[in-house]
């Protein structure tokens, strides 16, 4: 039997989002993002259970390291959502709030530093953003 992990309640009582435990989902993803980038832990937890909300912080952390050449930092993130993405059983949502709620490519164009970032882009996190 699997055990379940209910990570929430669907609009108009239509049931609830349930995640099998092996899967890496919203939860764990916050848990190893408040691990990686601990200057965000306060208000990744703030927005807990909102996973959009939550990849948001991210990109405006990306957005804001962009902007001040802090190359490190943009690689730790790219590198961080790249290892998400890698994940055996990933929870189809947080491909979704990549997908939806993290960088833009036609920002990252609009800056010299922005296009060197493009440059930084690992292969599944480029792939995903092309997409879009």
């Amino acid at each position: 039997m699997l055990d379940f992990v209910i990570v929430k309640e669907l609009p108009n009582n239509q049931g609830v989002l349930r995640e099998d435990a092996d899967f890496f989902g919203e939860r764990q993803f916050r848990e190893e993002a408040c691990k990686c980038f601990p200057d965000l832990r306060e208000q990744l937890l703030e927005e807990q259970g909102l996973l959009h909300v939550e990849m948001g912080l991210l990109t405006g952390a990306a957005y804001a390291a962009i902007s001040a050449g802090d190359f490190p930092r943009v690689r730790a993130l790219f590198g961080f959502l790249e290892s998400v993405l890698a994940k055996r059983k990933l929870h189809r949502e947080l491909k979704s709030a990549v997908e939806i709620s993290f960088v833009e490519l036609s920002v990252l164009r609009q800056s010299e530093n922005g296009r060197q970032a493009l440059q930084m882009l690992p292969p599944k996190l480029r792939a995903i953003l092309i997409k879009t």
